[in-house]
């Protein structure tokens, strides 16, 4: 860190390995903070061949910044596999480099993953193999999704599903609810959003009456339109049914200690 500007230094290091449980090694590059300490850990698995810089607001932020090539790609031993074939092995390389980052003595054993795409695929297959509900989970009533979330429109809406996340690869809808931002207070009065300003929404799911399997997942999504089934917001501000401008609007999804984002349900 710059005793001057306070700001921190990134210390790189190039195609660091990483065993697998076969003994396959695969490789990456470790961004970290030059500051002593441990530091949460961000890791970045990719076909398309890991980056060698592009870290650096991660890393001053505090976040170590790991990108690995993927099994068979580029410096990475094995062979790769195809998203085709059901059984890719990217479920245990996703789960083994996440433990050997955990390990590692510049990381707090608070990892998280990132990543679009090809990434993101590889991200669900890892999640398979997270420690599943120990037993059966029963959902009754009308769960509610308590959002904060900031937009770059005056109006705009937010959706939110509870889906039973199955080991087996399907996710049903279990329910589901939505608010147009001008109405979040009420609907007999229009509100428009302050663009930028972070903003608390309640959305009140359908009732349900699910039992959650011993190894499916809870997982709720958010999303900012679900066109057809809901006439679209023209994120404008103005009479939709009149208007015929469309903009696209910018999203943003806070969960942190001072904004809690969190799903609240009933549970027995």
């Amino acid at each position: 860190m710059s005793a001057e500007t306070g700001v921190l230094g990134v210390v790189t290091e190039i195609d660091v390995p990483a065993p697998m449980r076969d003994g396959t090694t695969l490789r990456a590059n470790v961004f970290r903070p030059d500051a002593p300490g441990r530091f949460p850990a961000l890791l970045l698995r990719t076909p398309y061949g890991k980056a060698a810089a592009g870290f650096e607001r991660y890393v001053r932020a505090g976040y170590v910044v790991v990108a690995q090539d993927t099994r068979g790609r580029y410096a990475s031993g094995g062979d790769y596999v195809m998203f085709t074939v059901e059984d890719t092995g990217d479920a245990e390389d996703g789960y083994d480099s996440i433990e050997w980052l955990a390990r590692q003595p510049y990381c707090n054993g608070e990892v998280g993953t990132f990543g679009p795409s090809y990434c993101a695929w590889m991200q669900w297959q890892q999640a398979k193999l997270r420690t599943p509900l120990e037993e059966n989970l029963e959902v009754v009533g009308y769960p509610e999704v308590v959002l904060h979330a900031a937009s770059s429109a005056p109006d705009t809406d937010f959706f939110a599903r509870l889906v039973d996340d199955d080991p087996e690869g399907r996710a049903p809808e279990v329910c589901y609810g939505m608010v147009r931002a001008r109405h979040r207070n009420s609907l007999d009065r229009e509100e428009l959003l302050t663009p930028g300003a972070v903003t608390e929404y309640r959305i009140r799911l359908g009732a349900t009456a699910c039992c959650f399997r011993t190894g499916h997942r809870l997982r709720l999504e958010t999303t900012s339109s679900d066109f057809p089934n809901h006439d679209r917001n023209h994120n404008t501000g103005k009479n939709d049914l009149a208007d015929t401008e469309l903009r696209v609007a910018q999203q943003q999804v806070f969960h942190t200690v001072a904004r809690p984002s969190r799903l609240i349900v009933a549970a027995g």
